[in-house]
């Protein structure tokens, strides 16, 4: 590992080269997001990573994002360590390749380190892209976007950071790239026909949520090894073989929730031995998982998103058609969630294997093998980082790898699915109740409504504040400890001109100011936003502090703050709340 030739020389260029190009990005449109730069530096003989210093931009009405940003301050990443990086802009660093996934709370501490600030500041969404100098020979940093929202697909922002950065004569590695092409022809066409009836069929038959068919990649373009031109694709490293699905549109989707999976598939390349597919290219036979969510992020980079989608079990085989000749197609199958049992997956897998014989003639495993009447045996291995794929004949029968997970992993239990209609039937209890009869945490329940859009939770008392017409709300999902807030919110009611809206008076030095918020957005975030706005103050510059019932002074910093001012208020008869902004030294 080393950081660029003549890096110091370069530090002052491409600090504002990446100014410019976070410029731009913000002008494009993005919003609700923060953007850093993470850079090399060298002490002695040891190479790391900080963005202390660096060129960053976020979204002022988002304190938390700037909250989160002076932690990470604080962070530096070793680089030349034999281990894996233990944070995804260490990884992208060190292997040149862009990283994301869809909430950092599928990371473990070991590969996100800042994992416990993330969490405190609602960071969810993430991705990281390496940033090349303009000669295109070496990496020069890593730029980060973070988002307090979940999120699927970043084919668009990736895009517009790869323009921002190319009009300050820099480059990155594109998501998706757009210059791949198919090759259209008869003997193609037929084989992707024969594929597509028999991922129709399986599925239908074997009631399986989705199936996918992965090919090597095809097409050529500028990444990312070592930054240069590179007869590669944009998801693979210097000498290796990947794999993509945007070459090919052999697939077949029975659950509609799974949209979200196979888009998000759309956008990663794997590399040979990674994930269940991954393994199946590398032996030129089969591979089976019996949980895809015990993977690490390096061994398997669309885990989070599997973990997200709830998928579990999936098998996979590597195949060629009597039209393509040498051309290999690794179909994926994913068993349907509700199957943990070995027995389960083992008439599954028999099923698809005699439907891949009888199906077409046509379609062969790529190993030369014939899938024999007696189907395949299982063989257990051990999921490690180290990649090891064990010999995968056993007789002249196909053997199917089974992967389970060690004593030590990191994730012991998948994240747990819960229908949406499972969570309905829980309505009328209380959170609490709810997720104690669902077996589930508190926190997991409200990320599960978040998910399926329930925004409000119906508790024991939704019917009887509906029907009496009052100015009650429901209680929010992210605020199931706000019951006294909320109530304390209906302070002279009937002094108010709108019964749903609360007023706010707020100093900053002579200058007074008077503004309305609906009772159901007036947090303490809220109130800072509008504070800002209307101030034009800069987060984290500033302190807060209400008027409370004997005429003192007391410093706001939280929503529980929040409800002492309301209650205050509500003491001493006002209608308005009274607050000060006091500039920090």
């Amino acid at each position: 590992m080393t950081v660029p030739s003549k890096y110091q020389d370069l530090t002052s260029v491409i600090k504002e080269r990446i100014t410019l190009a976070l410029r731009y990005f913000i002008e494009l449109g993005e919003k609700h997001i923060l953007a850093q730069m993470w850079a090399p530096f060298q002490i002695g003989r040891h190479h790391m990573l900080e963005t202390l210093d660096q060129p960053f931009v976020y979204d002022p009405k988002f304190t938390l994002l700037h909250q989160y940003r002076e932690a990470t301050k604080k962070y530096i990443f070793i680089l030349d360590d034999k281990t894996e990086p233990m944070d995804i802009c260490g990884r992208v660093f060190r292997h040149k390749l862009p990283e994301w996934t869809p909430n950092v709370q599928y990371y473990s501490p070991r590969e996100y380190q800042r994992l416990s600030h993330a969490l405190t500041y609602n960071v969810c969404g993430t991705m990281a892209l390496p940033v090349f100098e303009p000669n295109g020979q070496s990496c020069v940093g890593v730029l980060e976007l973070i988002l307090t929202s979940q999120k699927i697909n970043y084919a668009l922002e990736a895009d517009k950071m790869c323009k921002a950065l190319e009009a300050v004569n820099l480059r990155s590695s594109n998501v998706v790239d757009s210059s791949y092409f198919q090759i259209y022809n008869e003997s193609g066409e037929q084989a992707l026909a024969d594929i597509l009836e028999l991922l129709s069929k399986v599925c239908e038959s074997n009631k399986l949520p989705l199936a996918q068919t992965w090919v090597p990649c095809r097409h050529r373009s500028v990444v990312a090894s070592g930054g240069g031109f590179d007869e590669s694709c944009g998801g693979s490293r210097m000498g290796q073989v990947c794999m993509s699905i945007t070459d090919v549109s052999a697939f077949y989707v029975v659950d509609a929730h799974m949209w979200g999976f196979r888009e998000a598939c759309v956008e990663h390349h794997l590399q040979k031995g990674q994930g269940v597919a991954g393994r199946a290219f590398e032996t030129r036979s089969s591979s089976f998982c019996e949980n895809i969510t015990h993977f690490s992020k390096t061994e398997y980079p669309l885990v989070h998103y599997a973990r997200l989608f709830g998928l579990v079990a999936s098998f996979a085989i590597c195949l060629r058609s009597s039209y393509t000749g040498d051309d290999d197609y690794i179909l994926e199958f994913f068993l349907p969630t509700y199957m943990i049992d070995h027995k389960d997956h083992q008439r599954i897998v028999d099923s698809l294997l005699t439907s891949v014989r009888q199906c077409s003639t046509s379609l062969k495993l790529a190993s030369g093998e014939e899938i024999g009447e007696d189907g395949i045996s299982f063989k257990n291995i051990i999921s490690s980082a180290n990649g090891d794929v064990p010999n995968s004949e056993e007789g002249r029968r196909p053997v199917v790898e089974r992967c389970i997970q060690p004593p030590e992993a990191k994730y012991k239990t998948a994240p747990i699915s819960l229908p949406r209609e499972e969570i309905e039937k829980q309505f009328g209890r209380t959170m609490k109740e709810a997720a104690k009869n669902l077996n589930v945490g508190l926190s997991t329940l409200k990320c599960r409504c978040k998910d399926h859009g329930i925004s409000e939770w119906q508790g024991p008392n939704f019917r009887k504040r509906k029907s009496n017409g009052s100015h009650s709300k429901q209680i929010n999902i992210n605020e199931a400890d706000n019951i006294a807030m909320r109530d304390s919110l209906s302070i002279n009611r009937g002094k108010c001109s709108d019964s749903n809206t609360l007023t706010i008076k707020a100093e900053y030095g002579d200058d007074l100011i008077k503004f309305h918020l609906p009772i159901s957005l007036a947090t303490f975030e809220a109130i800072e936003t509008e504070i800002c706005d209307r101030f034009m103050l800069v987060p984290a510059t500033y302190k807060l502090k209400y008027l409370d019932e004997v005429k003192e002074w007391i410093l706001m910093t939280s929503d529980q703050d929040m409800r002492d001012c309301i209650k205050s208020s509500k003491l001493i008869n006002s209608t308005a709340l009274r607050l000060r902004v006091l500039r920090l030294t």
